[in-house]
């Protein structure tokens, strides 16, 4: 757990005078405050609207205490995947489940299938990441990506655009969201 999300969690019991030394002391501190001040005075039902309806960019408030998942179900909607027909889907996986598999195929985990788009991925698994490599991992620019790299990697996110969903957040939110993994980005030239 990072200092920046013990300092979140004891912010609301420390006096002024101890919110302003740590933000004149910590940078990130300080953008956490005015974070703080301005989601008191934001109406953030928008957010929850369709996204052909809206183009906010959203980040969570702190009263989610940074809690991603938490902030995904209360956007709900299609960030839920609330507009699919699940038994319509689920009707489909069960029609093919005695089909037989092509010979060197490998056999399909029907309920995992299922668990998967119920539950999202993964289903299990043992990570770990220390706050430092995330850190070194924010501070990397990828300054080595060139001009025409750059614009190659931005054709590739806004086409992916139309297939998922991206939360943005202001950049020193990293360090507030516990278990969080970051991956630079790597880009192959076509």
């Amino acid at each position: 757990m990072s200092l920046y999300f013990l300092v979140h969690l004891a912010w609301d019991w420390l006096s002024v005078t101890d919110r302003r030394s740590l933000a004149s002391a910590m940078p990130t501190m300080a953008n956490y405050a005015t974070l703080r001040v301005a989601a008191t005075h934001l109406d953030l039902s928008s957010l929850q609207a369709s996204r052909l309806q809206t183009e906010h960019i959203a980040w969570p408030r702190p009263s989610f205490n940074f809690n991603y998942g938490d902030f995904v179900r209360w956007l709900g909607g299609e960030y839920m995947g609330a507009q699919r027909d699940w038994d319509a889907t689920f009707d489909i996986v069960d029609s093919v489940r005695t089909s037989s598999v092509p010979p060197g195929y490998p056999a399909i985990d029907f309920d995992c299938a299922i668990q998967l788009a119920t539950e999202g991925a993964p289903l299990a698994g043992h990570f770990e990441c220390s706050f430092v490599a995330v850190q070194q991992h924010e501070r990397h620019n990828n300054a080595s990506l060139t001009p025409e790299a750059i614009a190659h990697v931005r054709k590739k996110c806004t086409k992916e655009e139309k297939l998922s969903y991206h939360i943005l957040f202001p950049r020193f939110i990293w360090a507030f969201i516990p278990g969080l993994f970051l991956a630079l980005i790597t880009w192959i030239p076509p």
